[in-house]
């Protein structure tokens, strides 16, 4: 119950056209010697002359100790390319041109626009009731209040003030650096833009987020009282794909590879009706390398530095990914984050760690945080699969970084049975499932590179 009323507001949230702008982060560069960054910059020798290591396809071990357990079963992932470049890149900020582009191809059927966040004072007024009601922090509740309280004062009603959508260019954007649009569209149908320089979100419906079929099943229906909770896509992911693929295109968006996809539907969450149902597909740059999962919370980095052989780590960036969800309608929803600017190639072939080096490292660090008194316990870890990809770890002294090579491990996080801390997180037939989380070491010296969820 309580997972669920966090879940409805953190959608209400969304819903309000993003309302709250994104921060800006203060990444934490490299904390340890930056001996990544030195081999990189070290390419007096030609990059043939760099020998490889060969990695396997599987790579099995357990460890024990008294306070839990780490299965190795992992699925070795890699491109098989034959060099590692590394890029360096920067943030990019998305354009007014850019984002006219976008909207422009997304809603193929604009009749109008509004600046503003398109809701009714009765639609604050409902969100506000939401939020008073629910067991939010109070100081949490507070801020949520506040927010709605002024989004009240300053309610645009949707069906005034729109401006003609041969105006929606470029030139039509004043200076703010964020944006929330209300689009009209042929059909008396309404949908919403949220627009800031790392954030592009649209969506042809307004109220609506596209909900994962296995969040669905797993919070049965995701809000309380939901009788419905079945997702079975109405389109073939191949023909979901190819909408998808035309679609990006059409946005400009060059050089993304696939990295998942997921059967989904479309839920308006004023009135709970189903739109649709369709495929989640996720999409990222990963400059040659293979593309890694969805990234889920870092299993322990909230114990960096805690643990000994772990003093030397960096944070990555927010990597840049693109959802789009995907019906027989068409591309209903899309949401593009942490653009990157590609500025040219920093090393043609970094020299990688060797494989076994690397396994030592992973084990230790393992088996430090098992045998640590203050750790969850008992825990097992099951290691379930390695993929050799690129994360944007922030260059020393710059604000800049470079795509370095990272093993990301992902990895299930067993609770014993005894332990029914966690029983409400358990995936259905996976009884002890608590969660999957992911832990990422760099290829380059095998320090600690801390993964922020996407």
């Amino acid at each position: 119950m309580k997972r669920r009323i966090v879940c409805a507001i953190c959608i209400l949230a969304f819903l309000l056209c993003g309302c709250v702008p994104t921060p800006e982060e203060e990444y934490v560069v490299n904390k340890g010697d930056d001996k990544a960054g030195e081999a990189i910059e070290a390419t007096a020798a030609p990059s043939e002359a760099v020998i490889q290591p060969v990695f396997p396809e599987h790579w099995e071990d357990d460890i024990k100790t008294d306070k839990g357990e780490l299965v190795i079963d992992a699925d070795i992932i890699t491109a098989g390319q034959e060099k590692y470049p590394v890029h360096l890149v920067g943030r990019h900020k998305f354009s007014s041109e850019e984002m006219a582009r976008a909207a422009n191809a997304f809603f193929t059927e604009m009749t109008g626009y509004q600046k503003g966040y398109g809701f009714t004072a009765e639609d604050c007024e409902r969100a506000l009731k939401v939020v008073a009601g629910s067991d939010l922090p109070d100081e949490s509740k507070k801020v949520q209040m506040d927010w709605l309280e002024d989004l009240l004062l300053g309610a645009v009603v949707r069906d005034e003030g729109y401006t003609d959508a041969d105006s929606f260019t470029e030139e039509s954007f004043g200076g703010d650096s964020r944006f929330d649009y209300v689009i009209r569209q042929s059909g008396g149908l309404t949908g919403q833009i949220a627009f800031t320089g790392s954030e592009l979100a649209m969506s042809r419906c307004m109220y609506s987020n596209p909900q994962l079929k296995t969040e669905v099943e797993r919070w049965g229906g995701m809000y309380e009282g939901e009788k419905n909770a079945v997702v079975i896509a109405a389109i073939p992911l191949e023909q979901a794909m190819a909408k998808a693929e035309e679609f990006l295109k059409e946005i400009g968006a060059e050089g993304f590879v696939y990295v998942e996809s997921e059967q989904a539907r479309l839920l308006n969450s004023s009135t709970l009706e189903l739109i649709s149902t369709g495929w989640e597909i996720k999409v990222t740059r990963s400059f040659g390398y293979a593309a890694a999962n969805s990234f889920q919370r870092d299993a322990t980095k909230d114990r960096i530095g805690k643990v000994a052989g772990d003093n030397d780590y960096s944070y990555a960036w927010r990597c840049e990914w693109i959802n789009i969800y995907v019906s027989e309608n068409g591309v209903e929803f899309f949401d593009w984050h942490d653009p990157l600017e590609d500025k040219g190639t920093a090393n043609e072939n970094v020299q990688l760690m060797d494989f076994d080096e690397l396994t030592k490292i992973i084990k230790r660090y393992f088996t430090a945080n098992l045998s640590d008194p203050d750790f969850w316990s008992p825990l097992y870890f099951r290691i379930e699969e390695m993929t050799l990809t690129v994360l944007p770890s922030g260059k020393k002294d710059s604000g800049d970084a470079y795509m370095m090579p990272a093993w990301v491990c992902r990895i299930g996080l067993y609770h014993s049975a005894e332990d029914d801390g966690y029983s409400a997180f358990y995936f259905p037939g996976e009884q002890n499932l608590a969660d999957w989380s992911t832990v990422a070491f760099n290829a380059i010296d095998g320090t600690r590179v801390v993964v922020p969820q996407s």
